[in-house]
């Protein structure tokens, strides 16, 4: 009889192999994903994003971030009517002898004008030369109190917000003497200016606002550009120039400008009898401690005396 054999049964795996399996997918698993996190990482680096790719366009100029405001004209008048005259108790319209300049002009005439004194803006820019604008609306307060050295907070604090609310930007604040401060507030078309003024020389604190076209800014720099151009420009570094009133009589005209350089500075003439202007020449500053100083150079003594001006040179410079 042949003996029996028996098939001994299979015998389940032992949990320690059933974990090993199940430790086996899922570091299969998470490596396929750390596969696919470190593609996606890896094209993300490498791919530009779209703030990194350069379109070689031009930035948005600065003008164009700047809000379109009021005209100089309604900006100064609603001024003294929302800001000063509730504070007729501190202040009082500010106003000077009668004069017949105004506007960068000087016009021959006999009707006079009385108007405030801070109606100048001075323009200072990153980019080229600084240089003055004659303001035809502006207006200027002094304190009725002289023993008030400084200017009224509150007027202040009213201004900044007056203009602010206008739409306006302050653009910088320049202390020109430890009496004086230019705040200078920016629109895409109006420039506007305080003139912040201390007591000095027995003369009262002043508070001024002036605004011009942003246009008005543009075509001096034209005009001045033009006529630097009849010059010899120099090779010294250009700070500033600035411009003395234009002086009209008839057909004739005379525009004097002050440069000032790294070098120093000169007084430049320019005159027309028609459109075409003339360079006519170039002296430095006078100097009250030098009387050669007031001397005419030869050749800008030449010009001037010249007879075809029919003495209105000789009548402005001397």
């Amino acid at each position: 009889m042949q003996p029996e054999y028996t098939q001994p049964p299979v015998s389940a795996p032992e949990p320690s192999s059933k974990k090993r399996r199940v430790i086996l997918v899922v570091i299969v698993i998470l490596s396929v994903v750390m596969v696919a996190a470190l593609t996606v990482v890896a094209l993300y680096l490498t791919h530009p994003r779209q703030s990194d790719v350069s379109d070689n366009s031009d930035p948005p100029a600065a003008s164009a971030m700047l809000n379109t405001v009021d005209s100089p004209d309604a900006i100064i008048k609603d001024y003294a009517e929302l800001v000063i005259k509730n504070r007729d108790e501190l202040y009082e319209e500010r106003t000077i002898a009668p004069t017949d300049s105004t506007n960068d002009t000087t016009v021959a005439t006999n009707e006079p004008i009385t108007h405030p004194t801070n109606g100048v803006i001075s323009i200072t820019s990153a980019s080229t030369y600084g240089t003055t604008v004659s303001a035809n609306d502006y207006i200027q307060y002094v304190r009725r109190e002289v023993t008030q050295t400084k200017n009224d907070e509150s007027v202040q604090a009213a201004t900044e917000s007056f203009l602010i609310d206008k739409g306006l930007i302050e653009t910088s604040s320049d202390t020109l003497s430890k009496d004086v401060t230019l705040i200078t507030y920016d629109s895409a078309n109006t420039l506007c200016q305080i003139t912040d003024s201390a007591a000095v020389n027995n003369l009262p604190a002043s508070y001024g606002l002036a605004c011009i076209a942003k246009q008005v800014v543009d075509d001096k720099y034209t005009l001045i550009d033009s006529l630097i151009s009849l010059t010899d420009e120099g090779n010294a570094e250009v700070l500033s120039i600035t411009s003395a009133p234009e002086i009209v009589e008839n057909s004739k005209r005379l525009i004097t400008l002050t440069r000032t350089t790294s070098e120093g500075a000169e007084i430049l003439y320019f005159a027309t009898m028609d459109s075409d202007w003339e360079y006519i020449g170039k002296r430095t500053p006078t100097n009250p401690d030098d009387q050669s100083s007031f001397a005419l150079p030869e050749d800008l003594s030449q010009e001037v005396n010249d007879q075809k001006w029919e003495g209105f040179l000789a009548k402005y410079i001397q």
